[in-house]
C-alpha cells in the first residue's frame, strides 16, 4: 500500500528463456484470494500491519503485471481493479451459493472454514475429510483488454496502462503525463471506451497509455 494512496497487487508471468511462447495468454493465478476491485480495511484477509499502517477505510487497487522471459522484462501493464474485476459481492455470493448447495448433500458434516467448505466424516467410519479450497484464476490484462490494446510483437519491451479519466483527474501531477508525451514519441496516449466489469453492456471513458521500445 502507498501511504495516503493506492494499493498495488504485483504479479509476474515467468517464461523460461528457452520457450518461444510470449506468455500473453497465461491467466493470473490468485490462489485463495478472489479478484479485488478495491481494498477494504475490514477485509479479513488484510494483515493487521496493513490495517494499522495508517487511518483508512478503502483504497483503489492497481494490478501491476509483468511478463519476464528469463531475466528480461518484456511486458508490463498497470490496470485498476475497478476496470478489471467484478465487485466483491459478486464473488462472495458465488461462494455462499456453492456452500449452500453442498450442504444439501446428506450424511456429511461441514467444518467452519473460510474456504468453500471442509467436509468432515465423509465415509462411514468418519475418518476421512475433504477440503474444498479456493483457487482463483483471472484472465490476464492483455487478454482481457485485447479489444483496445495489442502489444507490438517487434518491440523489446511493451508497457500498457489503462486508467479512467476521472481517476487521472484526481492526481496532482496528472498533467505531467501529457507534457512527457510532447518530448517522448514512444509514449502514446489514446482515448478509449472500456467495458464495465459489473455491467457488460456499459462502457466507461478511459485513457490507454502505451510505451514501447
Amino acid at each position: 500500500m502507498l501511504r495516503g494512496g493506492d494499493a498495488i497487487e504485483i504479479k509476474n508471468i515467468y517464461i523460461p528463456k528457452r520457450y518461444s511462447r510470449p506468455g500473453l495468454n497465461d491467466p493470473l493465478i490468485l490462489n485463495t484470494v478472489y479478484p479485488r476491485q478495491k481494498l477494504f480495511v475490514d477485509d479479513p484477509l488484510v494483515t493487521n500491519s496493513c490495517r494499522k499502517a495508517e487511518r483508512w477505510t478503502e483504497k483503489d487497487i492497481i494490478y501491476a503485471v509483468g511478463v519476464s522471459k528469463g531475466k528480461q522484462l518484456t511486458h508490463l501493464c498497470m490496470v485498476y481493479g475497478i476496470d478489471y474485476c467484478a465487485s466483491a459481492k459478486h464473488y462472495k455470493n458465488i461462494l455462499l451459493e456453492m456452500r449452500s448447495k453442498l450442504k444439501d448433500i446428506p450424511n456429511i458434516r461441514f467444518g467452519d472454514e473460510r474456504e468453500p467448505g471442509r467436509v468432515n466424516a465423509i465415509d462411514p467410519t468418519g475418518a476421512t475429510r475433504l477440503d474444498l479450497r479456493n483457487m482463483w484464476h483471472i484472465e490476464n490484462p492483455w487478454s482481457f483488454f485485447r479489444y483496445v490494446y495489442r502489444p507490438n510483437p517487434n518491440a523489446r519491451f511493451n508497457f500498457m496502462c489503462i486508467i479512467r479519466n476521472e481517476k487521472l483527474s484526481r492526481f496532482r501531477n496528472g498533467d505531467n503525463l501529457f507534457a512527457w508525451r510532447e518530448i517522448c514519441p514512444s509514449l502514446i496516449i489514446e482515448q478509449v471506451r472500456i467495458k464495465d466489469p459489473d455491467a457488460s453492456g456499459q462502457l466507461n471513458d478511459a485513457l490507454l497509455i502505451r510505451y514501447e521500445i
